[in-house]
């Protein structure tokens, strides 16, 4: 399952969100850097402080491990870094949430799940032409 070899997962700060005003909308209250390394590389994202994100689409809401690797995740669909295909943020994903704990068994019900509907959100981010959300949706940074 794991093709490109993503582990070793490194962390600037803890994550830090403001609670959503409405909705299920988070938003970054300080920049957050994730390094790791792959078959290619060591690679870093940083989210900047303002990012907006719904942590998860599906209706399984993380609660706690989860929270991290939804970030990366969004980070890397909103950003796409030309050094990332979709296959890529969606093992990242996977690979983070088994590096924190999160039971194979639900972190592969994730992985499945946004390999199943993560096309619709890349896609979308692609024609935009730019690595932000259209405004008003989670991935724009304030």
């Amino acid at each position: 399952m794991f093709r490109f070899g993503i582990s070793h997962f490194t962390f600037s700060t803890p994550v830090l969100l403001k609670k959503p005003c409405t909705g299920q909308v988070w938003e970054m209250a300080q920049p957050w850097e994730v390094a790791w390394k792959d078959i290619f590389s060591l690679r870093t994202l940083t989210i900047p402080a303002g990012f907006q994100t719904d942590l998860m689409t599906c209706p399984l809401k993380p609660a706690g491990n989860e929270t991290i690797a939804s970030l990366l995740h969004d980070g890397l669909y909103v950003q796409q870094p030309e050094w990332c295909s979709r296959d890529y943020a969606d093992e990242a994903f996977l690979a983070l949430l088994l590096h924190c704990g999160v039971p194979s068994p639900l972190g592969k019900r994730y992985y499945y799940a946004v390999q199943a509907l993560g096309f619709i959100w890349w896609e979308r981010r692609r024609r935009v032409g730019t690595p932000l959300a259209t405004p008003g949706e989670p991935g724009e940074p304030a």
